[in-house]
């Protein structure tokens, strides 16, 4: 199951970096392909509906790397007392605003351990859900959760390039800096109780 933030008509790259198109660009296909709302209110009841043993998350604006789904599945596969692996992940400045953007909007250069969606495959089963009571840091609540009680690991190898457009939310929205610390909050009441 695959994720995509729909606005308006999702662009066809980021469905075929999953393998949609003539020429397959993952290794492996995944089984299922469901689109998703992710600015929804309601979409783990949406994400509920994937029939699969595997979740993966995929953001409108990222890519996933052609060997993502091989290498995960194979993860997974391996250490079968595992719930979830995560890739790494790497940044990089939209083709089309490179020039415009470079210099004026600040984000993390290389590969890092990508606790975003879009670098996890994990167990239907595991997953935990997103808490759509928070009006935003949803994200860092869920890695919080997900890390605190499921069995995960981090690969080494780079399973998604993630889009910077100038336009990213987590770049210009205000509102998602009191998310952040709500999620903050929760987390470390959690390992308090």
């Amino acid at each position: 199951m695959y994720r995509l933030h729909k606005r308006g008509v999702t662009p066809p790259f980021r469905i075929w970096s999953l393998g949609a198109r003539p020429e397959p660009a993952q290794e492996r296909l995944p089984d299922e392909l469901i689109v998703v709302d992710d600015g929804s209110r309601d979409r783990s009841a949406e994400i509920a509906e994937a029939t699969g043993e595997l979740l993966g998350f995929l953001d409108a604006d990222d890519l996933a790397r052609p060997r993502r789904l091989a290498l995960q599945v194979a993860a997974l596969a391996a250490g079968p007392g595992l719930d979830a692996v995560i890739g790494h992940v790497e940044n990089f400045l939209t083709p089309e605003r490179a020039e415009a953007l470079r210099g004026r909007v600040g984000f993390a250069e290389g590969r890092m351990p990508g606790y975003l969606p879009g670098a996890l495959l994990m167990r239907n089963a595991s997953f935990p859900g997103f808490d759509e009571s928070l009006p935003a840091g949803e994200v860092v609540d869920f890695f919080a959760r997900v890390r605190a009680s499921l069995r995960l690991r981090v690969l080494d190898e780079v399973v998604l390039l993630r889009r910077v457009h100038g336009g990213n939310v987590t770049l210009h929205d205000p509102a998602l800096h009191a998310g952040y610390l709500e999620a903050a909050r929760r987390a470390i009441a959690r390992s308090r109780a």
